[in-house]
């Protein structure tokens, strides 16, 4: 129907400088902001969203008018269709205790609609009601929170009818709605009275700034964004991931700079979050090249990746100040869900483990929200436990992959498998043991699937077992050093004669569970050159292992993320918009 841009947490400063940062980076946000802002305005929006924190000084800093005029100069060319949220750093902080910085006031509230207009307003495109409020007035004692309340009720009254969609700098949770206060959310009892409207009035979208960092959750059928910034990143949030910081101790992670395009469509709507990785533009430099807003899908074909590590971790961030000197803040890594939707990938593979735990299970029901499907494997003798498993799990559900081991004259291949609707996939367990000969080392090692080597037993086996036609797929696996484009080209011709579709499953880790593969460019052309020949075999299906890097332990390789959650370069090259990987 139609698309609009957001960009948040800008943190402009004064031209002239000013001293309301110790931290580097953010002398790098205005030249950063207008690189955003040329960015956003090369996708052709139809209007432009600001989350939020435009500038850095807050109200009661001398610099804070200076600052206000540097924004509005920057944001220029997005023109007058740009619509602007206040954050804390513009107005003054939500009421908290002990919080960082003064809270908002009314002298604040003055300041801001002096320099950026109505704290509060909505206004109507096509169908949809766009609803910006002052989050740092939930709660507060203020007249106007009173006042704003009571409007955000009008509106949604005065609108029934309408597809409604609402923006907040702060968000109104980040892990769970029950979760206590702390300084990146709304407290109660103004979150759940936000939450009860947003219920009753079908609220379809909530997007929110202020955390510099991608958060999703869907309650009640709407979808919460939190959504990453342009100027630096929230360092206390650098223990989410499971390895050393980036620059200023998690305060310039470059990979995680962006801005978004949203997409509304007649049900739904798409996300669309365009890198920035932290460039940046002087003032009055030549236009760059910059990638256009064509969002569509650049694989050529669907793939299915092994989300090896904890997809949906949650973790509570040592109690550090300025923010949370007092409590302890639960979080959750989120980058693995937002690079999946960047990159167009639909399907993941997990151990019917993660089915066993009702946080496994909520969550995999907000992935399928945003279309993401499910591939469970687990050992045959689970078998019975996967078909009780599943049930709860609905269509998210898009097979389950039975795993064999030992020699094929012990698979057990008899009766009922699962329910019809699953399709199934038999793998297999392939050991050290099977590969062992005395021209090299023994290797303690056991991978995924059946090796081409293997497969005239195997398919005597299959074709000769009482499940064979409740079979979908048979699991190969192709080894990083094998030949990609002859073991392809075979498997293509001895599956156009058989009754199942053969799941190809790409191993990136070398053969030798001691070396690391850590080549980013033989990664992404194999990777690449795997999708081009199957392009148009229907019968053969890509798996990849692994999406995210395992960087320690057995077999170490890298994947399309690192451990901080950014792009690989097979990562970068999948975006929907194609931009361009900066050199590290």
């Amino acid at each position: 129907m139609f698309s609009f841009g957001i960009i948040t947490d800008t943190h402009i400063r004064a031209p002239q400088g000013d001293i309301s940062s110790p931290y580097r980076v953010n002398d790098l946000a205005n030249d950063r902001a207008r690189y955003a802002v040329e960015l956003l305005k090369n996708q052709s929006p139809d209007f432009v969203i600001h989350l939020g924190d435009m500038v850095h000084p807050l109200p009661e800093m001398e610099v804070y008018t200076a600052a206000c005029a540097e924004a509005r100069d920057i944001f220029e060319p997005l023109g007058k269709n740009l619509h602007y949220v206040p954050g804390n750093h513009d107005v003054g902080d939500k009421p908290v205790a002990s919080g960082p910085a003064s809270i908002v006031t009314e002298s604040g509230l003055n300041k801001y609609e002096t320099q950026f207009g109505p704290s509060w307003k909505y206004f109507n495109h096509q169908n949809c009601c766009i609803i910006i409020l002052n989050s740092s007035l939930v709660n507060s004692t203020l007249q106007e929170a009173a006042q704003q309340h009571a409007w955000l009720e009008t509106v949604f009254i005065e609108n029934k009818g309408q597809r409604f969609i609402v923006f907040s700098h702060y968000p109104v949770f980040i892990h769970d709605v029950d979760e206590p206060e702390h300084y990146d959310n709304i407290a109660l009892p103004g979150r759940r009275q936000l939450l009860d409207l947003f219920k009753i009035h079908s609220v379809e979208l909530v997007f929110s700034g202020h955390v510099h960092h991608f958060f999703y959750n869907d309650e009640n059928e709407c979808a919460y964004y939190v959504l990453p910034p342009t100027s630096f990143t929230r360092q206390d949030y650098a223990e989410l991931f499971g390895v050393g910081p980036a620059l200023e101790f998690g305060r310039d992670d470059v990979g995680k700079y962006s801005v978004a395009m949203v997409h509304i469509l007649e049900n739904g709507h798409e996300l669309q979050l365009i890198p920035t990785f932290g460039k940046s533009a002087k003032r009055n430099e030549p236009k760059r090249n910059l990638p256009k807003g064509k969002h569509e899908r650049t694989l050529k074909k669907d793939i299915v990746v092994s989300l090896r590590h904890a997809w949906h971790e949650s973790k509570y961030l040592p109690y550090n100040g300025p923010m949370e000197e007092f409590s302890r803040k639960l979080a959750r890594n989120d980058y693995g869900l937002l690079r999946l939707l960047q990159m167009g990938i639909r399907d993941v593979r997990i151990p019917l483990q993660d089915l066993t735990s009702q946080a496994s299970l909520d969550r995999i029901k907000d992935y399928h929200a945003l279309g993401i499907r499910f591939h469970v494997f687990c050992l045959a003798e689970h078998w019975q436990t996967a078909t009780q498993l599943i049930d709860g799990s609905g269509a998210a559900i898009a097979s389950l992959e039975y795993v064999l081991s030992g020699k094929a004259t012990s698979w057990s291949l008899e009766g009922s498998m699962t329910p019809d609707t699953i399709p199934v996939s038999l793998s297999y367990a392939a050991s050290g043991a099977h590969q062992a000969n005395a021209t090299k080392p023994f290797a303690h090692s056991v991978s995924t699937g059946f090796t081409w080597s293997d497969r005239e037993e195997v398919f005597a086996a299959v074709d000769n077992a009482t499940i064979s036609t409740q079979i979908d797929r048979l699991l190969f696996q192709i080894s990083w050093e094998a030949d990609l484009s002859s073991t392809i080209a075979h498997m293509s011709q001895e599956f156009d004669s058989l009754p199942w579709g053969c799941a190809i499953y790409l191993r990136l880790a070398s053969s030798n569970p001691a070396m690391a593969n850590f080549d980013d460019e033989k990664i992404a052309e194999r990777i690449h050159k795997a999708m081009t020949l199957l392009e148009n075999k229907n019968k053969l299906h890509l798996y990849v292992d692994t999406f995210m890097d395992i960087d320690r332990g057995y077999s170490p390789r890298h994947g399309f993320i690192d451990r901080l959650g950014n792009l690989r370069k097979v990562g970068s090259e999948l975006l929907t918009n194609r931009p361009t990987y900066p050199q590290q």
